[in-house]
């Protein structure tokens, strides 16, 4: 009984520095002690070893893939993920840590929360994405906010690109926008110079859509 109370008491994976559940938490993924899930990458080296209770917390998704009868063996593959931002991911489920370092990346993690349904990190990066919202960066983040029917940040894609609307309709980033971002801009009232200029726009976007050389 002795040997039993002393290993309770002193468990071999105490976190003697944290002084939170959180530093705690962060401490058990970096020793990498106690994993029982091994998840890899196609294209990808590094398996992230992981714990599957930590992944269930935070998402329904992975709860339904770890713990439901369907649940998945020691080891699984994701196969359309980015391992960039499945990096990202995984660090916020164990530290909390919310920063992002670019656009690209906050698209990929937005990608992923959404498929994951993982709510408070689809905010963080619809909140990354409308502050660093510009001329040049718009196509490709109005092209995600549109697929996931984010108004918000349709709203300030809109907003800055009404800006300058004449610049935008001439640019070459026009090319990025996909069918359905077209469409929706097109509903849009831009206080362009003249009406030619969104016609011209709307000629060049499906030249370089389509790689028509002229």
């Amino acid at each position: 009984m002795d040997e039993l109370k002393k290993k309770i008491v002193e468990p071999k994976g105490e976190c003697p520095h944290a002084s939170n559940p959180t530093q705690c938490l962060t401490q058990l993924f970096m020793s990498k002690e106690l994993t029982d899930l091994t998840v890899t990458i196609p294209g990808h080296n590094e398996e992230f070893k992981v714990h599957r209770l930590v992944l269930g917390m935070w998402s329904r998704v992975f709860q339904a893939m770890l713990f439901g009868p369907m649940a998945e063996g020691q080891t699984i593959t994701l196969e359309e993920d980015s391992p960039e931002a499945f990096t990202w991911l995984i660090n916020y489920m164990y530290t909390g840590q919310t920063g992002i370092s670019s656009i690209e990346l906050a698209l990929q993690v937005y990608l992923l929360a959404n498929k994951y349904l993982m709510g408070h990190v689809k905010t963080v990066c619809s909140e990354y994405l409308q502050r660093k919202a510009s001329a040049v960066s718009v196509p490709e983040i109005l092209n995600i906010a549109n697929l996931l029917e984010d108004d918000a940040l349709i709203k300030k894609c809109t907003e800055e690109l009404d800006k300058s609307p004449d610049s935008f309709w001439s640019s070459s980033t026009i090319g990025i926008l996909n069918i359905d971002s077209m469409e929706l801009l097109l509903k849009e009232d831009f206080r362009v110079s003249s009406e030619s200029v969104i016609f011209q726009g709307v000629l060049n976007w499906y030249i370089l859509l389509n790689n028509i050389t002229l």
